[in-house]
């Protein structure tokens, strides 16, 4: 069973690895990077909903957590923001190297910034059980997250 903060690793090491695909792709592989970047957005987007629809509200509702979820919640919506700034370009765009170039420190930011403080808060807050139901929920979520197009 894959519990809440195995999901989040998951997701952290998925998201990391489509970056570097995209870094290697060359700017004449259009079609890759096009794939590449759906990929990364849909991706995020998934994370980002299981992350405020069930993690964010149970973490809200704990006392031992004295972190606000707003700061996530910012966030995220800074970085939907840049990748809807990069889905406005063209792939062969000069412009979407730029664009990509602001995106991925600030979303590799993100990651770590999660990883460093967020991760030892939730695992202090929930109980192994709470970690494994939450987990679950968070996969299933997630299943019914794939069919809905991530936030423009």
């Amino acid at each position: 069973m894959v519990n809440a903060l195995d999901m989040l690793r998951d997701d952290h090491a998925a998201l990391r690895r489509l970056l570097a695909d995209i870094d290697r792709t060359p700017p004449r592989g259009v079609m890759t990077r096009a794939r590449l970047f759906t990929q990364l957005r849909e991706r995020f987007g998934h994370h980002e909903v299981v992350q405020e629809q069930l993690l964010y509200p149970v973490l809200e509702h704990r006392d031992r957590l004295p972190v606000p979820m707003a700061d996530g919640r910012r966030v995220h919506a800074e970085l939907d923001g840049l990748m809807a700034d990069l889905a406005a370009v063209t792939f062969d765009d000069r412009e979407w190297d730029a664009r990509y170039a602001a995106l991925r420190p600030r979303l590799e930011r993100h990651l770590d910034e999660e990883e460093a403080n967020l991760f030892d808060r939730i695992r202090d807050a929930l109980s192994q059980r709470e970690l494994d139901q939450l987990g679950r929920r968070m996969g299933l979520q997630r299943e019914s997250s794939r069919s809905v197009t991530p936030p423009a």
